[in-house]
């Protein structure tokens, strides 16, 4: 593995990572407020299964653009190749 595909590698690790930290802080964040405020007047399934929904959504975004980014440091090595054109001099 060349170092533009390890580079690539790791930054898509620390991605998936922060992003899915950051979207349960986000989740929990958005349903302490929404079950805190006026729990009579806000309690709606329809809002509630909107937000789970976004969740979803965001989960899925956050987990295929990395996936996406990883299948691009594959195929880095066909245009950035291990070995230089003319070779080593073999």
């Amino acid at each position: 593995m060349n170092n533009i595909a390890q580079i690539m590698l790791n930054s898509v690790e620390v991605v998936r990572t922060v992003g899915a930290i950051v979207l349960v802080l986000a989740i929990l964040i958005g349903f302490i407020t929404h079950i805190t405020g006026d729990f009579d007047k806000r309690f709606n399934w329809r809002t509630i299964g909107a937000m789970l929904l976004t969740a979803v959504i965001a989960g899925a975004g956050f987990y295929a653009l990395p996936t996406l980014f990883n299948y691009g440091r594959a195929e880095s090595v066909n245009i950035v190749p291990d070995a230089p054109l003319g070779g080593y001099g073999y």
